[in-house]
C-alpha cells in the first residue's frame, strides 16, 4: 500500500504572517514558544530520506511561506497551502486544530498517511509496518485519566475528544470485542492501567504519546459525517481554543474504539520536553536506545535558548549530518 507523510509548518517570524494575524486579532498575545524556529526542519527531511526512503509522497502544509533550504522541485514533495484544502469559511486560520482536522481533503493524499508535527523526527530506520499493519494504523489502546496541571491547557481539548468518544462508543463493548488489543504485552508497564480502570463504564481518557500518528482518510471522513457540528465549530475558530476545540487525536481515538488498529510497542518513540540543558540528556539517551525510532522535541525553554538550540542541533548533526535531496 502507498503511505504518505503529512507535515504542518509555520514561520512565526514571517512579517506578512504576523501582520495578517495582528489584523485578525489585534489584542491577542501568543506564546512565542509555539512558533519560534530552532532550525531543525531540515533534519525532519533528512530523517525521512535516510530512515524512510519508502515513503510515497510528502505533503508540506504551510500558510504560504517556505523554508529557505527547501528544494520545492523534489518529485516527492507537494506544497499545500491552507486554501488548497480548507473550506473558504475557515480561512484565514491560525488554529492548528482547524488545519489538522481537514487534512483528509488534501488532493491525491493516500488513504494511509502519517501525520507529523514539525517537532517530531525520525532518528532510526523505520518500516511501513511501524505505521500500518494489515492495512490498519499502528497505535496503542491505554486508558489514562486526563488530569489537567492547570487551567486552559491541551487537557481541555483532550477532555472534549473523550466526550465525543463516550457519546459514540461503549467502552465495555469495545473492550469485549477487541480485548487482545487492549490487553497487549506491547504496552509493558502501562498495561495495568487497562485493568485498573475496568470498573468505569466510560473511557476515562486515552494515553497520548505526542508522536507521529497513522491515519486513514476514510476514518476522518466518517467522523466528519457523524460529528460534523463539533468539527465544524472547531474549524470556524481562527485561534486554538483549549476550552472548546477538539483535535486530530479524536480520529485516532475513534479507530482505537472501533478496534481498527494494530498494537504497537510504547517504546517506539519518546516525547521529550526540552526545558533546560539537562533535558537534552533525554534526547541523547533516546538516540542510543535501539527501540526508539521517533522523538518529539517539544519547546518549553525559558532560559539559555540559544545555547540549547546549538546543543540540540549538534545532536541531530551526529545522526543526520548529511544534506538531503530535499535541500537546495
Amino acid at each position: 500500500m502507498k503511505i504518505d507523510f503529512v507535515i504542518t509548518w509555520v514561520d512565526g517570524s514571517d512579517p506578512e504572517w504576523l501582520e495578517e494575524k495582528k489584523h485578525c486579532f489585534p489584542d491577542t498575545d501568543t506564546d512565542p514558544r509555539r512558533f519560534r524556529d530552532w532550525e531543525l526542519l531540515k533534519y525532519w527531511f533528512r530523517g525521512v530520506e535516510k530512515f524512510a526512503p519508502w515513503v510515497n509522497q510528502i505533503y508540506f502544509i504551510t500558510w504560504g511561506h517556505l523554508p529557505d533550504f527547501l528544494n520545492t522541485d523534489h518529485p516527492k514533495l507537494n506544497i499545500i497551502k491552507h486554501e488548497d484544502y480548507l473550506d473558504e469559511g475557515y480561512l484565514p486560520t491560525f488554529n492548528s486544530n482547524a488545519i489538522e482536522l481537514s487534512m483528509y481533503k488534501i488532493k491525491d493524499l493516500s488513504e494511509h498517511f502519517v501525520y507529523f508535527n514539525d517537532d517530531t523526527f525520525l532518528i532510526k530506520d523505520v518500516e511501513e509496518k511501524d505505521f500500518f499493519e494489515f492495512g490498519l494504523p499502528k497505535d496503542v489502546a491505554i486508558l489514562n485519566p486526563i488530569v489537567p496541571q492547570k487551567h486552559d491547557t491541551i487537557s481541555g481539548v483532550m477532555l472534549n475528544n473523550i466526550g465525543v468518544i463516550n457519546q459514540n462508543f461503549s467502552f465495555r463493548s469495545s473492550f469485549k470485542n477487541n480485548w487482545t488489543k487492549w490487553l497487549n504485552l506491547k504496552y509493558k508497564q502501562l498495561l495495568p492501567l487497562n485493568l485498573l480502570f475496568q470498573p468505569w463504564s466510560n473511557v476515562v481518557g486515552l494515553y497520548q504519546q505526542h508522536l507521529p500518528t497513522s491515519f486513514l482518510k476514510s476514518t476522518m471522513k466518517e467522523v466528519w459525517d457523524i460529528e460534523y457540528e463539533v468539527l465544524h465549530e472547531t474549524s470556524l475558530r481562527k485561534l486554538r481554543d483549549n476550552k472548546r476545540d477538539v483535535n486530530q487525536w479524536l480520529f485516532k481515538e475513534w479507530c482505537v474504539m472501533q478496534g481498527k488498529f494494530e498494537p504497537r510497542s510504547i517504546d517506539f518513540g519518546e516525547y521529550i520536553m526540552i526545558e533546560d540543558l539537562k533535558s537534552i540528556e533525554k534526547f541523547k539517551k533516546a538516540k542510543n536506545q535501539s527501540a526508539k525510532k521517533v522523538v518529539c522535541i517539544n519547546d518549553h525553554v525559558e532560559k539559555n535558548l540559544d545555547e540549547i538550540i546549538e546543543e540540540i542541533n549538534k545532536e541531530f548533526e551526529d545522526i543526520l549530518g548529511e544534506k538531503s535531496t530535499f535541500e537546495i
